[in-house]
């Protein structure tokens, strides 16, 4: 139990990347600012712009969901409901979802910045949280990675298995590019202000700390 309790505590203060972000959404404008003209090529470059724009606002929507049906199913210890959203929940540790949650009353506020992997229709996944904490009023800032893929039914799912060595040194590089590194560094820093000013974040987490 003790062991788990250090993982918790691990898991609200700081980032779970490889293996298993304030964030925006990773979004292209939907307004396009060109002057329009009438020559075809405007045209048809207008209207691939649009497609493009459309499709990038549909990918940012169905992830947003996936991320936060994930995260709800996992708040209510639901495995079954869980395999809606992962691609094999016989990588979720039960034990240490069960620890987790007698600490994690809800995830709230979740947004994702969504990074484009080399292999079709997958992705880096950041999304960053608050967590409520029980008895803490205070919300916590979290971030998780996941890597996302797009199954042959057309659906998204947070990709748990191995993952091929191309990939997985394509995720550290994007995992240690200068954004993401700055998306880390600003939630640790929000995380450890709170740690020093508020008594009740601070009360929290020396109790995880001693295993208690």
């Amino acid at each position: 139990m003790f062991k788990y309790k250090k993982i918790v505590a691990f898991f609200i203060i700081g980032v779970l990347l490889i293996g298993s972000g304030v964030i925006y959404t990773l979004s292209f404008s939907t307004e396009t600012k060109f002057k329009v003209e009438k020559s075809q090529t405007a045209k048809s470059h207008i209207k691939k712009v649009q497609k493009n724009d459309m499709q990038t606002e549909e990918l940012n929507e169905q992830i947003d969901e996936l991320i936060s049906g994930y995260l709800n199913a996992k708040l209510v210890d639901d495995i079954s409901a869980m395999g809606t959203y992962v691609s094999d929940t016989k990588y979720i540790d039960e034990n240490k979802l069960l620890v987790q949650n007698q600490y994690i009353e809800s995830y709230n506020n979740i947004k994702c910045t969504i990074k484009k992997c080399s292999k079709k229709d997958t992705y880096r996944v950041y999304a960053y949280y608050d967590i409520k904490a029980f008895g803490v009023e205070q919300m916590l800032p979290s971030l998780s990675a996941y890597y996302v893929i797009k199954e042959k039914d057309g659906k998204y799912k947070i990709y748990f298995g191995k993952i091929d060595s191309n990939i997985q040194k394509q995720i550290e590089m994007i995992d240690k590019s200068s954004e993401i590194t700055a998306l880390k560094d600003s939630v640790q820093k929000r995380m450890a202000e709170l740690i020093s000013t508020d008594e009740e974040v601070r009360t929290l987490f020396d109790g995880l700390k001693n295993g208690e």
